[in-house]
């Protein structure tokens, strides 16, 4: 896949892009960017291997399934995950077009927020 006409798309489609030269380099870039907000994170094996959540629980509020917080269910974190001003979550696959697809066991990230209207 050509990453110059995916950017292309998604950036059509609305989304901002950034693009870094290693795991590393997106973990520091995004721990700097969110700072004071509550973040809740997906099933990601992503976010385990760029350490994401180390980077960003010591300046955020983060929830997530994977790293319980002290009497906290699983069931909890995902609840808080959803209701909070952020989510971080990995895709399973996305086209040149910027169609992004995803599968989910639990539905937790294409879950709607309890206070959006159904659409």
């Amino acid at each position: 896949m050509e990453f110059t006409k995916l950017k292309n798309s998604l950036e059509c489609l609305g989304y901002t892009v950034s693009e870094f030269n290693d795991a590393e380099e997106a973990t520091k870039y995004l721990a700097n960017q969110l700072s004071d907000r509550t973040i809740g994170i997906g099933g990601s094996v992503t976010v385990e291997e760029m350490k994401l959540y180390d980077a960003l629980v010591s300046h955020n509020d983060v929830y997530w399934h994977m790293r319980l917080p002290e009497n906290m269910s699983a069931m909890e974190a995902r609840k808080r995950a959803n209701l909070s001003d952020i989510y971080i979550s990995s895709v399973n696959g996305i086209a040149e077009t910027g169609e992004i697809i995803n599968i989910d066991n639990t539905g937790n990230r294409i879950s709607l927020h309890p206070l959006m209207p159904n659409v």
